[in-house]
């Protein structure tokens, strides 16, 4: 009887659970991309629809004209347009320029022109800036033409940029030029503030006198290889320096200048 029961169990298999479907998996990456790729789409939408009514909507302002206005300047103009005064507002210092050097008469941006005594000789100191311009919008600069004109207008002889370009032009003279190389170099650099820059004339050339008002002192350091030693070095500058173009060269004449 025990027999047969353990038979009995021993045959029948123990019950096995029922498969369970399996969920199908949810890819959130491809759900994530599809959501943002709507929203992208409806923002660009949005986006472009209203840049064409702002379009639409926006009155259209013609660009202005070159100004005729004459413009008080030096060798820049700030702004956003260029701007040209009438070859006839000139007078006639400046007109014989024009006309001499054949400067563009519609793309003059100022002419002027003053008279000085040079050795008890009257002669037209003539500044003009023409165009077409460089730079523009963010500052226009003008090409210049600077010389002195003869009473008789026989005579113009061009001088080299004018006195705020001339005074740039001290820091690449001797002694300057090297020294200002050295290590510790140390100089005013107002220089407006120590040198006076004025028309003149050295024999038969016109050009700009620069006579210092006030001593201009400079130092640097110098490097003792032997001693290995730094010296500090320092010079004066004094006296008066000219300068005027050959033709159509700078030449800077130093003979007056005192260096101690």
């Amino acid at each position: 009887m025990g027999d047969q029961n353990t038979q009995q169990i021993g045959q029948n298999p123990i019950g096995k659970p029922a498969p369970v479907p399996e969920k199908p998996k949810v890819n959130y990456w491809m759900v994530t991309t599809i959501i943002f790729g709507f929203l992208f789409f409806v923002i660009s939408a949005m986006f472009l629809f209203r840049a064409r009514f702002n379009e639409k909507s926006t009155p259209i302002i013609p660009a202005p004209s070159p100004s005729l206005i004459p413009v008080e300047t030096d060798d820049i103009q700030i702004g956003d347009d260029e701007s040209y005064v009438d070859f006839s507002t000139c007078d006639q210092w400046a007109q014989n320029v024009i006309n001499k050097k054949s400067l563009p008469q519609q793309l003059i941006h100022s002419c002027k022109s003053s008279q000085k005594i040079l050795d008890s000789e009257i002669v037209n100191l003539v500044d003009i800036f023409f165009g077409p311009p460089d730079d523009c919008p963010s500052g226009c600069i003008y090409k210049r033409f600077i010389g002195v004109v003869k009473l008789d207008k026989s005579i113009i002889e061009q001088l080299p940029s004018g006195p705020e370009g001339i005074l740039n032009s001290v820091w690449a003279q001797p002694p300057l030029d090297t020294a200002r190389n050295y290590s510790g170099f140390e100089c005013p650099s107002q220089l407006e503030d120590y040198i006076d820059v004025t028309l003149g004339k050295l024999e038969t050339k016109y050009g700009w006198n620069l006579n210092f008002q006030n001593p201009l002192t400079c130092s640097w350091e110098e490097f003792d290889n032997v001693k290995q030693t730094v010296n500090k070095r320092s010079f004066t500058l004094n006296g008066s320096m000219f300068v005027y173009l050959d033709n159509g060269e700078e030449r800077w004449n130093r003979d007056r200048l005192i260096v101690k």
